[in-house]
């Protein structure tokens, strides 16, 4: 298991140094800017400085930084929207990445526009299977205390870190991240992606009378998958069965998993029997 202080991510190098100084650098400046308008306003006002031109000036000059970095953070907020199409549109990777860097190399003082670049950057790492550098990126966003306007990224960076950490073989790592999605209110597509990451683990970790609780309402839930991961969470159910000398319940969900699963699904069928025959990290 890989666990570096910085990856090179490709074309665009991510580092957790340099993302929490660029948090940090545009934190400050945005808190100055806006000291400066403050003060700016107070010395307008203030018997000592009514007659003076400077707050003035300063006033002008905040106002109009203000402005500037504003319309900045909307362009890039655009980029960063547009990357995010690209994703869902599964376009080529170097198109993605083309636009992520072009968003992060322009100065930005808004800390969720600046995040949101690197949760698109997670999101292509994901899709291109590199999940040491999924780890780290999440790892690293999580990591701030306060994610602002970001905050509903968090459930969708839990359920990326959970995933990298498994296929890592990290079964800390992923106990960490599913125990922190818990806590999180999840939609009902996070609640089923949730499902099949707790499945994975729970499998993985040898945790097979726990996989197999409650199991006519997590076929229900699998129901509602599409057919390549139903076919996948119905094979680890199988294995969970086999594996309780369950055999008449592990026949049945094979053959479940047989008639969902798609001719064409040889990359996620490996992808599963990879996960299916790991064993536990120490």
């Amino acid at each position: 298991m890989k666990d570096p202080d910085t990856l090179a991510t490709g074309q665009f190098h991510f580092t957790p140094q340099q993302f929490q100084s660029q948090i940090a650098t545009a934190s400050f400046m945005r808190s100055l800017l806006i000291t400066a308008i403050f003060i700016s306003l107070f010395a307008k006002f203030a018997p000592p400085f009514r007659n003076a031109d400077w707050p003035d000036i300063l006033l002008f000059l905040g106002m109009i930084a203000w402005l500037i970095l504003t319309v900045l953070a909307a362009k890039i907020n655009r980029l960063t929207q547009y990357a995010a199409q690209l994703n869902v549109l599964r376009a080529s990777h170097d198109e993605v990445e083309k636009v992520l860097i072009d968003a992060a190399s322009r100065f930005c003082i808004n800390k969720t526009v600046r995040i949101s670049i690197y949760h698109q950057l997670a999101l292509l790492r994901h899709r291109q299977n590199r999940f040491d550098e999924v780890a780290l990126i999440t790892s690293s966003i999580l990591a701030q205390p306060k994610l602002a306007g970001a905050a509903s990224l968090r459930s969708n960076l839990l359920l990326m870190l959970a995933e990298a950490h498994i296929h890592r073989d990290d079964a800390i790592g992923a106990y960490t991240a599913l125990a922190a999605l818990a806590q999180q209110k999840l939609t009902l597509l996070e609640r089923v992606q949730c499902f099949g990451l707790q499945l994975r683990y729970e499998v993985f970790c040898g945790y097979h009378n726990q996989a197999l609780h409650d199991i006519r309402n997590k076929l229900a839930l699998v129901d509602i998958m599409p057919p390549t991961p139903a076919s996948v969470c119905h094979d680890l159910l199988a294995l969970a069965a086999e594996r309780s000398n369950r055999k008449p319940l592990a026949d049945y969900l094979r053959e479940r998993a047989d008639l969902l699963r798609p001719a064409d699904s040889d990359e996620d069928s490996e992808d599963a029997s990879t996960l299916m025959n790991a064993t536990p990290a120490p």
